[in-house]
């Protein structure tokens, strides 16, 4: 009452105690001098619910604070016995002493051995990994083909099989025969010119332009209208067999126009197969022999990458000498579906690619310096990045090397250096860049750093000469520089892939023609593990790579040159997590990723430059059974064909289930009653469970399906009902469980089901467009509540998403309707799902509904969003789909979600607005005080809850406890109004 400690006299006054009831409690001012005089206590409230806490919560100086409730609210289906023993459970975690005996009231309690420790849900597994070669470091290999030959294949009848060939003409006339033979066959073929427009010269022939992506629309779109929907398509495909061809013209028509047509394959042709060989002559390096053209390699990366995004789709790139003698080889490769990425065919000998491991003592076998010079000049590329930084840092700790950094962006005057880093209003990026030369100037170095584009030849050449006017003659070159792309081929355009191009195809012959008269220790490109194995989403990418490893094995490239392809850099440059958006940083929270640490990359970097050969493949697991998994996964890919999901028993549905559940969760035994979310189960292992039960059972699993059927137990019983009386009883869930019924796509996904009579609170999806971001509230939440939650359309099939918040809320709200007709009603969402929450409670207040809480999430408000935020990376979505199907809609529902939020011009709301702020906010990508944004959205009222966490962690386990207190009691008052 008086906001101060109580005195002995108040205590016992009644007086006092008569007053308490009749004035104002000043609890705000009480509390303010609790949390300033006992800045170390645990706080326990004393009586029924939370009421206390939840108001203690709101002081700034309670943050971080234990607080704890002694006895259960009127929600709580817990028994008092249980919460008070609960709260003095979580009291002895914090360090209180119990008094033990009087606690018990001369019991003899069992005695249970448990860890000395609190179980904090945290995830501690060991990481699966294979055997052996991660625990070895960083592992060299070296490229090689060995002889495999082609396991027979059941071919048919010529002219009987439900197939058409497709053949895109080359200038040098092997088209002309092979069609001829086909022909002879009884095929039928179908030819495709270049040209400079779309025309359809005669019945089966056709001309287009490579660097036109609707002329392969059109065209795919003809010879389906032509000939029919289904069917297999082998392609073969002249167009980068011409052994006079030019990087340009390569860039068009062996990676452009393969993405291209994959494009309109993808739309127009969906699951029906479709067989690509990609022919090349010279470019397999086979015996001993050099890489002719290597500008023909960069048709390897759509080859290696696009059949991970269109899953009808298989490629490879065959290399031929003998136009006419392999003829017959190559058709065998595509009756056989092109079960490798990269074959090579010499005579009747078949060679697959490979590689092998690289020994301990190579030696160079030009017999120059086996390592790097004390004080040597070395120019690296792209030298201010991540991976350039690396290099240059070891090599001035080790070396004190003199540097030349080459990068695209200028330092500013080293005169200004010191008054630009006391300013506040210095950039974060030129803060790091200039304090990394001080860095390395401190290790012993000295640096250069010069700024040019380095495919540009001439600016090259001037720097070059300044750098060695300045330290001498040029004695080694790593060429770091590089873009990492990432899109999906379905949204990349051309301009976009030479971008990635650039640095590493003409960035290297602009180097190697400034460096070609010089007498190098060694000239590094470095290359990716990409080109190798391929990557979802980095088509471009593998491509430049490719032809970084091509070219080091031609005669064009100058002595001592090597390839170094390395395997992920793991939280060094194209790998750093800050790339990724938060739909990705919130699938991979707890995900270690692969790779090499850069600690293991530079233990072995001398070793690779200085081996004597012109390729190096670095890699901490075993390449040569990454190469077969890929093999295999992708022969299995092509030999799948459609099941009847619906013919298994429940004894082998549950069968499979199990053995799904426990490759999942990493044990040897799982009962067939436990619960997919106790086990660990998150977003990414729903996902994984999704797949691999779509792919063995030919059925698919919706998110309302495993929030309903969380065990091996109900999902068997889900998906193989016990009797056909059961199966037409089933839910509506139930009966769209095969892959093929479901035409719609229900947004509402119920995450909680309460007891059917307080107030429920929806919950619409972030930008990812999953609701299992709110799993852990949903679960921390009273008992008796009622939570659903909108899930974006196109998270579960190939559907168009949404693309404004007005659609998504009119959506929402008519299944909200038929949900719970009459209100009153709770809306809520994180981030993106703020605002749709927003658009939707003003239409309900319109309504003359009742809306009684509306809570937000960290979202941003107007003016808070940047133009680039939907400028996704889809490479990453590989890790979170393994169904490249099911990446590419996960990437567009992103990609619409955030259309919608930069379009969305949200209104003032009438009513109060909860909002929960994260502690944590991420420099250059969280806006710093998105809530100082809501307030003039809010005239009804805004209050601010700051929660611990960052924009993406804040509702984790760790960290949700604090919200659904808050949350919890908002609710309670909602039911009280209603009483």
């Amino acid at each position: 009452m008086t906001g101060d400690w109580i005195t002995p006299e108040q205590a016992t006054s009644p007086s006092y105690w008569a007053e308490h009831v009749r004035s104002t409690v000043r609890f705000s001012t009480g509390a303010k001098l609790l949390l300033r005089d006992e800045p170390d206590a645990l706080l326990v409230e004393a009586g029924p619910g939370t009421t206390a806490s939840v108001l203690l919560a709101d002081h700034e100086q309670a943050r971080g604070r234990v607080m704890l409730s002694s006895m259960g609210h009127a929600r709580d289906t817990r028994g008092d016995v249980q919460v008070t023993r609960e709260a003095l459970a979580e009291l002895w975690v914090n360090g209180v002493s119990v008094n033990w005996p009087a606690l018990h009231e001369h019991r003899s309690p069992r005695r249970v051995p448990l860890p000395t420790y609190p179980f904090e849900t945290k995830r501690y597994w060991v990481e699966r990994k294979g055997a052996g070669p991660a625990a070895c470091g960083a592992r060299l290999f070296r490229p090689a083909f060995r002889r495999l030959p082609l396991a027979p294949a059941d071919t048919g009848t010529p002219g009987v099989r439900d197939e058409r060939w497709l053949v895109f003409a080359d200038r040098l006339g092997i088209a002309d025969r092979w069609t001829a033979r086909l022909r002879g066959l009884g095929e039928r073929v179908v030819t495709v010119e270049t040209g400079t427009s779309y025309e359809r010269p005669g019945e089966d022939a056709y001309r287009v332009r490579p660097q036109t992506p609707e002329d392969f629309d059109r065209l795919v779109r003809e010879l389906q209208e032509a000939h029919g929907p289904g069917g297999t398509w082998n392609v073969l495909y002249l167009w980068a067999a011409d052994t006079d061809i030019d990087v340009d013209r390569a860039g068009a028509v062996a990676l452009e126009a393969p993405v291209h047509f994959a494009r309109a394959l993808g739309l127009h042709r969906g699951t029906a197969p479709t067989r690509l060989a990609v022919v090349t002559q010279g470019l397999a390096r086979v015996g001993g022999t050099e890489t002719q053209s290597p500008a023909r390699a960069l048709a390897l990366g759509p080859v290696k990458t696009l059949p991970l995004e269109y899953p009808a789709l298989s490629a490879s790139v065959i290399d031929i000498e003998d136009a006419v003698a392999e003829f017959e080889q190559v058709v065998a490769e595509l009756r056989a579906s092109l079960p490798r990425s990269f074959v090579a065919c010499r005579g009747a000998t078949r060679f697959v690619e490979d590689v092998e491991t690289l020994a301990a003592d190579g030696a160079d076998a030009g017999g120059g310096p086996r390592g790097l010079r004390p004080g040597g000049v070395y120019v690296i590329t792209g030298g201010l990045g991540g991976v350039g930084r690396a290099v240059a840092a070891w090599m001035a700790r080790t070396y004190q090397a003199r540097l030349v950094l080459v990068g695209r962006t200028p330092l500013p005057e080293r005169d200004d250096w010191a008054a630009l880093e006391s300013e506040p209003g210095t950039d974060a990026e030129t803060r790091e860049r200039m304090g990394a030369v001080r860095e390395l100037e401190s290790s012993g170095a000295q640096v250069l750093v010069e700024a040019c584009d380095v495919a540009d030849r001439a600016a090259l050449a001037e720097a070059v000469a300044r750098a060695e006017l300045r330290f001498g003659p040029i004695q080694g070159v790593v060429h770091a520089a590089g873009l990492a792309g990432g899109g999906l081929a379905q949204f990349r355009d051309v301009e976009a892939m030479r971008e990635v191009l650039a640095p590493k195809v003409n960035g290297t012959l602009a180097l190697a023609s400034v460096f070609g008269g010089r007498q190098l220790d060694f000239f590094a490109v470095f290359s990716s593990t990409a080109a190798l194995l391929g990557n979802l989403g980095q088509v471009d990418y593998c491509a430049a790579n490719a032809f970084l490893d091509a070219w080091a094995d031609s005669p064009d490239a100058p002595g001592h040159v090597v390839s170094v392809a390395w395997d992920v850099w793991r939280d060094v440059g194209m790998a750093a997590a800050e790339r990724l958006p938060s739909v990705l940083r919130e699938a991979h929270a707890g995900h270690v990723q692969s790779g090499v640490s850069a600690a293991e990359a530079l233990s072995v970097l001398e070793r690779a430059l200085f081996a004597g050969e012109r390729r190096v493949v670095v890699s901490t697991e075993n390449l040569p059974d990454r190469l077969e998994r890929g093999a295999r996964r992708h022969q299995r890919q092509t030999e799948e064909e459609p099941g009847d999901g619906g013919k298994r028993s429940q004894a082998e549905t549950e069968s499979v289930l199990t053995a799904i559940w426990k490759d999942l969760f990493g044990r040897a035994h799982i009962e067939r009653d436990a619960n997919f979310f106790e086990l660990g189960g998150d977003s990414l292992l729903f996902v994984e469970a999704g797949w691999q039960i779509r792919k063995q059972l030919q059925v698919s699993l919706t998110v309302a399906d495993l929030f309903k059927f969380p065990t091996i137990a109900l999902l068997t019983e889900h998906l193989a009902p016990a009797s056909s009386t059961q199966e037409a009883a089933a839910s509506p869930t139930t009966n769209r469980h095969t892959a093929d019924v479901q035409e719609q796509e229900t947004a509402l996904i119920p995450l909680k089901a309460g007891d059917g009579h307080g107030t429920p609170l929806f919950l619409v999806h972030p930008a990812g467009g999953s609701v299992f971001f709110y799993r852990e509230l949903a679960d921390l939440l009273p008992a008796d509540a009622t939570v659903y939650g909108f899930q974006a359309r196109g998270i579960e099939r190939d559907a168009e998403p949404r693309r404004s918040v007005e659609e998504m809320a009119s959506c929402y709200l008519e299944e909200l309707r038929a949900a719970h007709p009459r209100g009153p009603y709770a809306l809520g969402g994180a981030s993106f799902g703020g605002l749709v929450a927003l658009e939707m409670a003003q239409r309900l207040r319109a309504d003359g509904e009742t809306v009684e809480l509306l809570v937000v999430f960290d979202s941003p408000g107007p003016g808070q969003v940047p133009p680039d935020l939907g400028d996704v990376d889809i490479t990453e979505f590989s890790s979170i789909a393994p169904d490249p199907a099911f990446a590419r809609q996960l990437a567009e529902v992103y990609r619409a979600n955030m259309e919608a939020l930069r379009a969305y011009r949200p209104r003032p709301y009438p009513g109060p607005v909860l909002y929960f702020l994260a502690e944590q906010r991420r420099e250059g990508i969280d806006p710093l005080r998105p809530d100082l944004a809501w307030e003039p959205l809010a005239p009804g009222g805004l209050t601010v809850h700051r929660v611990p966490g960052d924009h993406v962690t804040m509702l984790a386990a760790q960290n949700v406890p604090a919200i659904s207190r808050v949350v919890s009691a908002h609710l309670e008052s909602a039911e009280a109004k209603k009483r």
